[in-house]
């Protein structure tokens, strides 16, 4: 394959577009992807938000691994020597945007590959030798979040990606469509403008499908979202009992704490210690001050995880705790009390592979893998909160107020739809989002770089 056509679903539900595609919603998608192609239902990455979520499929490693553990995050080394400088402290929602590019850094993407690449309205174009539309995105895209109207924004990628398609032989093309994450946390995931935003697609794949002879076109979402019946203020909750710095109240004086949400749905706790910003506060610490009771006691929490001074990775419940460890690519898994990830089985050095496959039974998809990438990055907060479905961790800072949410490691926001147009034999059907980055450089012939997370499908 010469020429790449990848168009990222922001925000679309894997069972959603599944059952679009059995009601014949989505002929054109039918027709032109899943029949002559391979329709799979990914696992992405925690956690499962906008941007993050993005770099599985753009350069086949884990955020985690990338040391880009969220859309906000914290640098407790930098943060300790000034709470003001550029790397300490990062949200992608404002003005840090433009730096999510500069935070990716020595990676290689999928732009790299291709001698002709272009992105489209995507946070992370590293390498890409052409950004589409980009005066209008500064223009439009705050127009659209703030006016709830995304269909100016939709007709920009529909032009933009029918030029691309018609005019050029080779390349990659990666381009972002916004509005079913928009509308999803604007109403609903299934909300009639949510659901029109899958037709739109439906639309835009009939259109350009004459244009693809020997293309590959790929279909993917980098995370679903769940209906939002409730708020927990998480940094109001941590503020109450330590001086907490959240989003946008960043620059208070002093601060013990600090609280950094992703997509709503999940968060890191960062807190300062005995030792100062500089270190890692373990678990056994913030248990003997009841930070850890405070957040389990919460029903919008689903589960809290940190940290120990074993160098093992503890998930919490208010009935029980695991203990993850991984040495040599082997899990091994222990519990007390009820499992929180509900694997109800010990493991004693089991593979990434086993521990997926055992996963799929529970409600957390690929949960010991996922928590394992996700503490490997430096910047991971001292406690990961995970919520429940149907609550979000963010109440007065909103602005349209959420009614979906994404970013925990629960199911619906885990499982994504992916649709090639290339019949690929894969063992299984389900699969990680992070193997679809070397799937494709094989696809094209490119050489696969070693020491990825992700693994070619075939």
């Amino acid at each position: 394959m010469k020429r790449v056509v990848f168009l990222l679903l922001d925000g679309a539900r894997w069972d959603i577009f599944n059952q679009l595609l059995k009601q014949n919603y989505l002929p054109a998608i039918k027709e032109y992807v899943v029949n002559p192609g391979t329709l799979l239902k990914g696992v992405t990455c925690f956690p499962s938000t906008t941007g993050p979520a993005y770099l599985p499929y753009l350069c086949g490693l884990f955020p985690g691994t990338m040391n880009i553990p969220g859309v906000r995050w914290l640098d407790k080394k930098k943060f300790s020597k000034n709470h003001f400088a550029q790397k300490a402290i990062r949200s992608y929602m404002g003005y840090d945007a433009f730096l999510f590019d500069q935070d990716v850094g020595n990676f290689l993407t999928l732009f790299d590959f291709f001698d002709f690449s272009a992105s489209l309205f995507s946070c992370v174009s590293k390498g890409s030798k052409i950004r589409l539309a980009k005066k209008e995105k500064f223009l439009f895209y705050p127009l659209a979040h703030y006016f709830h109207n995304w269909d100016r924004i939709n007709k920009i990628v529909y032009r933009e990606v029918k030029k691309w398609v018609k005019n050029t032989q080779e390349g990659f093309l990666f381009a972002v469509v916004s509005s079913i994450d928009a509308y999803s946390h604007l109403y609903s995931p299934f909300h009639y403008k949510t659901l029109k935003s899958y037709i739109f697609v439906d639309k835009l794949v009939e259109e350009i499908a004459p244009y693809l002879k020997d293309s590959l076109l790929i279909l993917a979402s980098d995370h679903g979202l769940s209906p939002t019946k409730k708020h927990l203020d998480l940094a109001g909750l941590i503020n109450n009992h330590k001086r907490c710095i959240y989003y946008p109240l960043i620059f208070k004086p002093r601060p013990e704490a600090a609280e950094m949400v992703s997509g709503n749905g999940m968060s890191h706790l960062y807190f300062k210690n005995s030792r100062g910003w500089a270190e890692r506060t373990f678990w056994e610490e913030l248990k003997d001050e009841g930070i850890i009771k405070i957040l389990v006691e919460q029903q919008a929490v689903d589960f809290v995880a940190g940290l120990n001074k074993k160098g093992e990775i503890v998930v919490g419940k208010m009935d029980g705790e695991s203990y993850i460890f991984c040495r040599q690519n082997k899990f091994y898994y222990n519990f007390v009390g009820k499992d929180p990830l509900e694997y109800n089985e010990k493991f004693n050095g089991i593979s990434s592979k086993e521990s997926f496959l055992k996963s799929l039974k529970t409600p957390y998809p690929d949960s010991l893998t996922q928590l394992t990438q996700l503490f490997k990055a430096k910047r991971c907060g001292d406690l990961v909160i995970s919520a429940k479905e149907g609550f979000d961790l963010r109440a007065h800072w909103e602005i349209p107020e959420h009614h979906g949410t994404h970013g925990a490691l629960v199911a619906n926001q885990m499982f994504v739809p992916i649709a090639l147009n290339i019949n690929i034999n894969v063992n299984e059907k389900i699969i990680r989002t992070v193997d679809i980055f070397p799937t494709i450089l094989k696809l094209c012939d490119k050489k696969i770089p070693e020491n990825l997370d992700g693994k070619s499908l075939y």
